[in-house]
């Protein structure tokens, strides 16, 4: 039931989740902030880093706990040595996913800042068009910049990323 429910969440267009966002962190005392919009980005992309994860923590064997809590490991440590190492590849996976979704985001950081604070780069690059005209050498510099921290982390990341975006399609 729990799975149906993150797989409904998915499904929710994310500008539909503006105005309630919107009136949630107004409550909280965070809107405007950056705070709000990490918590924003967090509730977009935590149904996805669970469904991704989700087949990782399902191949880690039972017997591995078990043996773990016989020789006398408590749940803590059993999650250290066993589970972690084990995930690995997935931990690396979602990460890097949600990273690269994370630097692309644009309706919460165009919609839940005040105008006077930096956006982030998406807005940044958004702010480059205005409505009669575009700054054109502005635009490819920023667009070229902004793809570089993308381009280290998938660099830095590839030989697990196509590892773990692999795992469902053989079993």
């Amino acid at each position: 039931m729990a799975l149906a429910g993150l797989l409904v969440l998915q499904m929710i267009p994310q500008p539909m989740t503006v105005i309630p966002l919107f009136s949630v962190l107004a409550q909280w005392g965070i809107l405007n902030t950056l705070p709000g919009l990490i918590l924003a980005d967090v509730a977009v992309m935590l149904p996805f880093a669970i469904m991704l994860l989700r087949p990782y923590a399902q191949d880690v064997p039972r017997a591995l706990y078990e043996a773990a809590t016989i020789d006398g490991a408590g749940p803590w440590r059993s999650f250290r040595s066993i589970t972690v190492p084990m995930m690995r590849n997935g931990v690396f996976t979602v990460a890097s996913v949600v990273f690269i979704n994370a630097w692309g985001e644009f309706v919460y950081a165009i919609n839940l800042l005040p105008p006077g604070v930096v956006p982030p780069v998406s807005g940044l690059l958004a702010a480059q068009n205005t409505t009669y005209a575009a700054n054109w050498n502005g635009l490819m510099a920023l667009a070229v910049l902004t793809s570089l921290p993308l381009v280290v982390v998938f660099a830095i990341s590839q030989k697990r990323l196509i590892s773990g975006l692999s795992l469902g399609a053989v079993k």
